[in-house]
Protein backbone atom coordinates (compact mmCIF):
# COMPACT_ATOMS: atom_id res chain seq x y z
CA UNK A 1 0.00 0.00 0.00
CA UNK A 2 0.57 3.81 -0.67
CA UNK A 3 1.57 6.03 -3.34
CA UNK A 4 4.01 5.07 -5.99
CA UNK A 5 6.04 7.17 -8.73
CA UNK A 6 7.09 5.34 -11.88
CA UNK A 7 8.62 6.84 -14.48
CA UNK A 8 10.00 6.62 -18.05
CA UNK A 9 14.16 6.39 -17.87
CA UNK A 10 15.01 9.43 -20.07
CA UNK A 11 18.02 7.43 -21.23
CA UNK A 12 16.02 4.12 -22.72
CA UNK A 13 13.62 4.08 -25.53
CA UNK A 14 10.30 4.42 -25.03
CA UNK A 15 8.31 1.03 -24.85
CA UNK A 16 4.40 -0.24 -25.45
CA UNK A 17 2.59 -2.75 -23.57
CA UNK A 18 0.22 -4.61 -25.47
CA UNK A 19 -2.07 -7.01 -23.89
CA UNK A 20 -3.45 -9.98 -26.71
CA UNK A 21 -4.25 -12.55 -24.28
CA UNK A 22 -6.64 -13.27 -21.13
CA UNK A 23 -5.42 -11.51 -17.97
CA UNK A 24 -8.02 -12.60 -14.87
CA UNK A 25 -8.34 -12.05 -11.25
CA UNK A 26 -9.82 -13.61 -8.10
CA UNK A 27 -12.46 -11.70 -7.10
CA UNK A 28 -11.95 -7.66 -6.46
CA UNK A 29 -8.07 -8.22 -7.91
CA UNK A 30 -6.39 -5.10 -9.88
CA UNK A 31 -5.00 -5.27 -12.67
CA UNK A 32 -2.47 -1.96 -13.89
CA UNK A 33 -0.90 -1.47 -17.21
CA UNK A 34 1.27 1.44 -17.67
CA UNK A 35 3.53 2.82 -20.30
CA UNK A 36 4.16 5.18 -22.80
CA UNK A 37 1.80 3.67 -24.63
CA UNK A 38 -0.51 1.03 -23.64
CA UNK A 39 -2.92 -1.00 -25.84
CA UNK A 40 -5.62 -3.64 -24.73
CA UNK A 41 -6.05 -5.83 -27.56
CA UNK A 42 -7.68 -9.00 -25.67
CA UNK A 43 -9.54 -9.56 -22.39
CA UNK A 44 -9.32 -8.67 -19.04
CA UNK A 45 -11.41 -9.73 -16.39
CA UNK A 46 -11.25 -8.71 -12.56
CA UNK A 47 -15.04 -9.27 -10.74
CA UNK A 48 -15.60 -6.72 -8.80
CA UNK A 49 -11.98 -5.54 -9.22
CA UNK A 50 -10.06 -2.54 -10.28
CA UNK A 51 -8.39 -2.67 -13.77
CA UNK A 52 -6.76 0.72 -15.51
CA UNK A 53 -4.70 1.71 -18.25
CA UNK A 54 -2.82 4.25 -18.21
CA UNK A 55 -0.72 5.53 -20.76
CA UNK A 56 2.54 8.47 -19.92
CA UNK A 57 6.11 8.60 -18.68
CA UNK A 58 5.32 9.37 -15.19
CA UNK A 59 2.48 8.22 -13.68
CA UNK A 60 1.54 7.96 -9.92
CA UNK A 61 -0.74 4.51 -8.48
CA UNK A 62 -1.90 4.59 -4.94
CA UNK A 63 -2.88 1.23 -3.48
CA UNK A 64 -4.45 0.38 -0.16
CA UNK A 65 -4.89 -2.90 1.34
CA UNK A 66 -7.63 -3.67 -1.14
CA UNK A 67 -5.36 -3.12 -4.14
CA UNK A 68 -5.46 -0.12 -6.79
CA UNK A 69 -7.03 3.27 -5.53
CA UNK A 70 -5.82 5.52 -8.09
CA UNK A 71 -3.68 6.47 -11.25
CA UNK A 72 -2.89 9.74 -12.24
CA UNK A 73 -0.91 10.56 -15.48
CA UNK A 74 1.37 13.90 -15.85
CA UNK A 75 1.18 15.31 -19.32
CA UNK A 76 4.51 15.80 -21.60
CA UNK A 77 5.21 16.65 -24.98
CA UNK A 78 4.60 13.22 -26.92
CA UNK A 79 7.23 11.36 -28.34
CA UNK A 80 8.24 7.75 -30.35
CA UNK A 81 7.44 4.54 -28.69
CA UNK A 82 8.85 1.03 -30.27
CA UNK A 83 6.76 -1.85 -30.79
CA UNK A 84 7.34 -5.09 -32.09
CA UNK A 85 5.56 -6.25 -35.09
CA UNK A 86 3.31 -8.59 -33.78
CA UNK A 87 2.62 -5.57 -31.02
CA UNK A 88 1.22 -3.13 -33.26
CA UNK A 89 -2.43 -3.82 -34.44
CA UNK A 90 -3.56 -2.23 -37.92
CA UNK A 91 -5.86 -0.23 -35.74
CA UNK A 92 -2.82 1.05 -33.45
CA UNK A 93 -0.99 1.75 -36.22
CA UNK A 94 -3.90 3.52 -37.86
CA UNK A 95 -4.26 5.54 -35.21
CA UNK A 96 -0.95 6.96 -35.02
CA UNK A 97 -1.11 7.57 -38.85
CA UNK A 98 -4.82 9.44 -38.89
CA UNK A 99 -4.14 13.12 -38.62
CA UNK A 100 -5.38 14.97 -35.67
CA UNK A 101 -5.71 11.64 -33.48
CA UNK A 102 -1.61 11.74 -31.86
CA UNK A 103 0.61 14.86 -32.58
CA UNK A 104 2.88 14.71 -34.69
CA UNK A 105 1.83 10.77 -35.64
CA UNK A 106 3.21 8.50 -37.94
CA UNK A 107 4.75 4.69 -38.00
CA UNK A 108 7.78 3.58 -39.84
CA UNK A 109 9.51 0.84 -39.54
CA UNK A 110 13.19 -0.62 -38.45
CA UNK A 111 14.49 -3.60 -38.90
CA UNK A 112 11.78 -6.33 -36.56
CA UNK A 113 9.63 -3.12 -35.00
CA UNK A 114 7.88 -0.50 -35.56
CA UNK A 115 8.57 3.13 -34.24
CA UNK A 116 5.22 4.77 -33.30
CA UNK A 117 6.15 8.70 -33.82
CA UNK A 118 4.58 10.58 -31.54
CA UNK A 119 2.76 8.21 -29.96
CA UNK A 120 3.68 8.74 -26.56
CA UNK A 121 0.29 8.77 -23.48
CA UNK A 122 -1.90 6.79 -26.15
CA UNK A 123 -4.16 4.44 -24.22
CA UNK A 124 -6.52 2.00 -26.40
CA UNK A 125 -8.87 -0.78 -25.85
CA UNK A 126 -9.81 -2.58 -28.60
CA UNK A 127 -10.95 -5.72 -26.39
CA UNK A 128 -13.16 -6.75 -23.60
CA UNK A 129 -12.65 -5.19 -19.59
CA UNK A 130 -14.89 -7.14 -17.50
CA UNK A 131 -15.56 -5.90 -13.68
CA UNK A 132 -18.95 -7.06 -13.32
CA UNK A 133 -20.09 -7.22 -10.10
CA UNK A 134 -18.89 -10.56 -8.42
CA UNK A 135 -21.68 -11.90 -6.33
CA UNK A 136 -25.56 -10.95 -5.70
CA UNK A 137 -25.93 -7.76 -3.51
CA UNK A 138 -22.80 -6.41 -4.56
CA UNK A 139 -21.37 -3.28 -6.80
CA UNK A 140 -19.56 -3.74 -9.32
CA UNK A 141 -15.88 -3.00 -9.94
CA UNK A 142 -14.26 -0.22 -11.35
CA UNK A 143 -12.44 0.44 -14.89
CA UNK A 144 -10.09 3.75 -15.56
CA UNK A 145 -8.35 4.72 -18.64
CA UNK A 146 -6.11 7.54 -18.49
CA UNK A 147 -3.47 9.24 -20.49
CA UNK A 148 -1.23 12.50 -20.89
CA UNK A 149 -2.52 12.68 -24.75
CA UNK A 150 -5.50 10.33 -25.95
CA UNK A 151 -7.27 7.63 -24.30
CA UNK A 152 -9.71 5.75 -27.62
CA UNK A 153 -12.20 3.00 -27.26
CA UNK A 154 -12.21 1.42 -30.73
CA UNK A 155 -14.50 -0.16 -33.19
CA UNK A 156 -14.83 -3.84 -30.82
CA UNK A 157 -14.10 -1.96 -27.57
CA UNK A 158 -16.19 -3.24 -24.82
CA UNK A 159 -15.93 -2.50 -20.97
CA UNK A 160 -18.74 -3.35 -18.37
CA UNK A 161 -19.00 -2.68 -15.03
CA UNK A 162 -22.18 -4.10 -14.50
CA UNK A 163 -24.56 -5.00 -11.46
CA UNK A 164 -26.25 -7.96 -12.95
CA UNK A 165 -27.44 -10.28 -10.22
CA UNK A 166 -29.80 -10.02 -7.77
CA UNK A 167 -29.58 -6.83 -5.66
CA UNK A 168 -26.25 -5.74 -7.41
CA UNK A 169 -25.16 -2.27 -8.58
CA UNK A 170 -23.22 -0.78 -11.46
CA UNK A 171 -19.58 0.24 -10.70
CA UNK A 172 -17.68 3.00 -12.19
CA UNK A 173 -15.78 3.55 -15.54
CA UNK A 174 -13.68 6.80 -16.44
CA UNK A 175 -12.01 7.36 -19.40
CA UNK A 176 -9.46 10.54 -19.09
CA UNK A 177 -7.27 12.55 -20.99
CA UNK A 178 -4.99 15.45 -20.47
CA UNK A 179 -5.76 16.10 -24.25
CA UNK A 180 -8.71 14.29 -25.95
CA UNK A 181 -10.70 10.88 -25.45
CA UNK A 182 -12.60 8.93 -28.25
CA UNK A 183 -15.07 6.30 -28.64
CA UNK A 184 -15.77 4.98 -32.12
CA UNK A 185 -17.81 2.67 -34.08
CA UNK A 186 -19.32 -0.02 -32.26
CA UNK A 187 -17.71 1.02 -28.75
CA UNK A 188 -19.30 -0.21 -25.76
CA UNK A 189 -19.65 1.15 -22.03
CA UNK A 190 -22.13 -0.69 -19.57
CA UNK A 191 -22.43 0.34 -16.25
CA UNK A 192 -25.99 -1.03 -15.42
CA UNK A 193 -27.27 -2.70 -12.42
CA UNK A 194 -29.92 -4.75 -10.85
CA UNK A 195 -31.15 -2.41 -8.59
CA UNK A 196 -28.97 0.85 -9.53
CA UNK A 197 -26.51 2.27 -12.23
CA UNK A 198 -22.99 2.99 -11.95
CA UNK A 199 -21.10 5.95 -13.07
CA UNK A 200 -19.26 6.71 -16.41
CA UNK A 201 -17.12 9.50 -16.79
CA UNK A 202 -15.94 10.08 -20.22
CA UNK A 203 -13.37 13.12 -20.80
CA UNK A 204 -11.44 15.28 -18.32
CA UNK A 205 -8.03 15.59 -16.88
CA UNK A 206 -5.63 12.18 -16.41
CA UNK A 207 -5.47 12.82 -12.52
CA UNK A 208 -9.63 12.47 -12.51
CA UNK A 209 -10.61 15.73 -11.50
CA UNK A 210 -12.85 18.70 -13.42
CA UNK A 211 -13.96 16.14 -16.42
CA UNK A 212 -16.04 18.05 -18.99
CA UNK A 213 -18.61 15.49 -19.30
CA UNK A 214 -20.48 13.30 -16.77
CA UNK A 215 -23.23 10.40 -17.85
CA UNK A 216 -25.12 8.78 -15.30
CA UNK A 217 -27.44 5.64 -15.13
CA UNK A 218 -29.21 5.61 -12.35
CA UNK A 219 -32.03 3.86 -12.76
CA UNK A 220 -30.27 0.65 -13.64
CA UNK A 221 -31.46 0.55 -17.68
Amino acid sequence: QGKFTLKQDPNRPMRAVVNQGTIRTSPGGSVVLIAPVVNNEGAIVSPGGRVALAAGNNAVVTMDDDGLVNVGINGAVPGAVIVSKDQASSLLQMAVNTSGVVHAGGARVVGDEIVLEGAEGLAMNQGRIDVDAAVAGATAGQVTIASSQISVLTHGSQITARGELAGARGGRVDVLSHNRVGMFGSARIDASGHVGGGRVRFGGPAEGAHARMEMYNADGS
